[in-house]
């Protein structure tokens, strides 16, 4: 089961997400501000150095195999009703393609190569093209470099 949730400030929402564990979640959001850059972090941090608590709420419940989609519903969903996203500074929703994203959930599984051309029914050349154009995009050279991009980035949600 995923999660579907929003960060809110003094009434307004300003961040949507996705995890496995609201706790573990809502600790790491409090735990990254201190070394994280984005405006998400700064925002947090902001918060929580004025002696307030940011609001963690559950927005939705899904299965792992539509999370992608449904966080990408509710970031657009509430960009046009007017909330301020910090998702929206910092989006790669545009960078990869549905098959980027299948093969990166597959390479994440550590599925080789070889193996996941016949599970997508393409040719092992074409999904190493695929691997190289998603390093590209992701500005990384190495694997664990991909694995930590697509962690930060939401497409891989860690199992902890």
């Amino acid at each position: 089961m995923i999660y579907i949730y929003c960060l809110k400030d003094a009434g307004k929402i300003f961040y949507i997400g996705k995890c496995c564990d609201m706790k573990i979640r809502r600790a790491n959001h409090a735990a990254c501000c201190r070394i994280d850059r984005t405006e998400k972090a700064q925002r947090i941090k902001s918060i929580l150095s004025s002696g307030n608590d940011f609001e963690m709420i559950l927005l939705e419940e899904c299965e792992e195999t539509n999370a992608y989609e449904r966080e990408k519903y509710y970031i657009e969903y509430y960009s046009q009703n007017g909330c301020k996203l910090t998702n929206l500074i910092h989006n790669t929703w545009a960078k990869l393609t549905k098959l980027e994203i299948q093969v990166l959930l597959l390479i994440a599984q550590d599925v080789e190569t070889e193996y996941i051309g016949p599970i997508l029914i393409k040719s092992p050349r074409t999904i190493e093209t695929i691997r190289q154009r998603i390093k590209k995009k992701a500005n990384v050279k190495t694997l664990p470099g991909l694995i930590m991009w697509g962690i930060e980035n939401g497409y891989i949600i860690p199992n902890i």
